[in-house]
């Protein structure tokens, strides 16, 4: 058996030398592949560490005494979206869900984490767009967070020709113009409403997200359709349970995707929560609309600690 071994891979070593044309040359481009593939295997680990949760506190006042600025009422969540969105192009190895060649061609785990990112980041910025930023349903839409919305809906895995991150971009400094506005002194022509109607939108969005992530993770160890059990039910006797409904279940294959996204939704809600909290501080004390969501997003950081999250 190892002098089969030995010579399996001594047949492959001429097969290689065949291909390369052998000599100094094929030699050379053999071991510049070699460490290429080295060289990317071990920037794909260091790429796949997911960024730390920063302090939306200290990022605010960082940005308010730079900027000159008082941090009046939703400056904290404009200062924070774009701490995420520059977080996610910034972070070591970039935006890599686009990435053609290797080390990011071949990850799978981040680019799910940076999905679960961005779906958050898009349902906030339709958020801030169409409730948080007008006064009434027939008031008009604020300039800069109409670029800013659609610019973060751009598809995700384009490479070139618009790439991905100068859209994103884009929307970035979209989000800096209002951020400007919002808190100019002498003449704001930004608003941010800070109503429990508008806060109720956005939370019944991350109810939907979190809840539907939830129910797929939960899904991989399968469970009866609920639908087919409903619709299987007897009508003579509406209170038999009906066990017959199909099994639903999370291929193996894609449990891994799901769940790496559902670390990049925790990982924005844990950040967004909590400038909201602030700002609708009042909203939260005389309706308390927050107990609910403010349990979810408990469970999910703690699931974050046991798996191992930083």
């Amino acid at each position: 058996m190892p002098g089969k071994i030995r010579q399996y891979f001594s047949d492959r070593k001429d097969d290689v030398q065949d291909y390369t044309g052998g000599g100094v040359v094929g030699k050379f481009i053999l071991a510049v592949v070699v460490v290429y593939l080295l060289v990317a295997l071990v920037l794909g680990m260091i790429w796949s560490s997911e960024p730390d949760v920063f302090s939306v506190r200290e990022h605010t006042r960082a940005v308010a005494n730079e900027m000159q600025r008082e941090p009046v009422a939703g400056f904290a969540t404009t200062a924070t979206m774009i701490r995420v969105a520059e977080t996610l192009l910034d972070k070591p190895g970039g935006y890599v869900s686009n990435d053609i060649f290797p080390p990011g061609l071949w990850l799978d785990n981040m680019p799910n984490w940076e999905y679960g990112v961005l779906v958050q980041l898009r349902d906030l910025s339709r958020a801030m767009r169409k409730d948080i930023s007008r006064s009434q349903s027939q008031s008009a839409e604020d300039p800069d967070l109409t670029i800013a919305e659609p610019q973060f809906h751009f598809d995700s895995g384009s490479w070139a020709i618009p790439s991905t991150e100068a859209e994103y971009r884009r929307g970035i400094q979209a989000l800096y113009s209002y951020l400007d506005r919002l808190s100019r002194p002498d003449q704001p022509n930004a608003q941010f409403f800070a109503r429990a109607d508008n806060l109720a939108n956005w939370l019944a969005d991350l109810e939907t997200r979190l809840g539907s992530l939830s129910r797929t993770l939960g899904e991989s160890v399968g469970k009866a359709s609920v639908s087919d059990a409903v619709s299987n039910v007897n009508p003579g006797d509406p209170l038999s349970e009906d066990v017959m409904g199909e099994e639903v279940k999370t291929s193996w294959t894609k449990i891994d995707d799901v769940f790496y996204e559902a670390r990049g939704s925790a990982w924005l809600c844990c950040i967004s929560s909590a400038p909201l909290k602030w700002t609708s501080a009042r909203c939260l004390t005389t309706r308390t609309p927050w107990p609910a969501p403010n349990r979810s997003l408990s469970n999910w950081k703690v699931r974050r600690v046991k798996c191992g999250a930083p």
